[in-house]
């Protein structure tokens, strides 16, 4: 399309003035998305000078090299997630085969497909208690040509599983519920279920590593992403549990982002 200077400039002042960032950028990515429908773009402006996120405007994230359709009923695939997907795929490489991983939580199932897209010979399954998170997951995977190659599942952690794991992957909540009024207006777009993390942050990571130890096989292991400053607190219930090995992954801001136990 040709790009119309009158209305990217205009967009740009309006989202600028509403401090969002790059808001020359943004406004060109919702110009080249909206700009040929009729009062499509202004209204898109309007929304994210409001605070929804622009992948929510525009029903799609980047993720890994991969691309996902996001709506609000799942969280928007971040950065710090690369991590969890990172360190995940590390043990998957040294790990023998058969072997059976689970994404608890799936989401959009950003993890599961980019475990499915990088292990092939992984069996990998993926879980969510919304019935609408998974049919979006379920989407995700065939757009991004694994849809074969996942299991899907609706489970409350880890009440339905079908199998035992060699290895659960996990982004559980873990934000404070009294934190979640305070978060930046962005976030407060995404699911509540999926940030709620109880009065301390820890109610389901907690809930999560007891039950993986019955779920998991003898040398499995459990990863999670964690909050920027609970992998102390994380690690020590780990290794309280009786997990061996516990170790925190770093992110690029040099937080501990993803935890890490061995079931003995």
């Amino acid at each position: 399309m040709i790009i119309d200077n009158k209305r990217l400039t205009w967009g740009e002042k309006e989202l600028s003035a509403k401090g969002v960032p790059n808001p020359l950028m943004e406004s060109l990515w919702l110009l080249r998305a909206f700009g040929d429908e009729t009062g499509k773009f202004e209204a898109a402006v309007k929304e994210r000078g409001g605070g929804k996120p622009l992948a929510y405007i525009l029903g799609t994230q980047e993720f890994e090299g991969h691309v996902f359709k996001v709506n609000e009923s799942v969280l928007i695939p971040r950065q710090e997630t690369m991590v969890l997907v990172q360190e995940s795929l590390q043990l998957l490489r040294k790990m023998p085969r058969p072997l059976r991983v689970l994404d608890l939580g799936t989401g959009s199932g950003s993890v599961a497909v980019c475990l499915a897209s990088e292990d092939p010979t992984a069996q990998v399954y993926a879980s969510d208690l919304s019935e609408t998170a998974l049919s979006l997951a379920r989407e995700n995977a065939s757009l991004n040509g694994v849809g074969g190659r996942i299991t899907f599942f609706k489970s409350d952690l880890l009440d339905s599983a079908p199998v035992k794991f060699d290895m659960i992957v996990s982004n559980p909540p873990y934000i404070k519920t009294d934190d979640i009024p305070r978060l930046q207006k962005e976030l407060r777009h995404e699911p509540f279920m999926a940030l709620d993390g109880g009065t301390d942050g820890m109610l389901l990571i907690t809930k999560l590593a007891r039950t993986a130890l019955t779920i998991l096989n003898p040398r499995g292991f459990l990863v999670m992403e964690v909050g920027y400053n609970m992998s102390p607190a994380v690690s020590a219930l780990l290794t309280e549990l009786g997990y061996a090995g516990v170790r925190s992954s770093k992110d690029d801001a040099g937080m501990g982002r993803v935890v890490i136990g061995q079931v003995t």
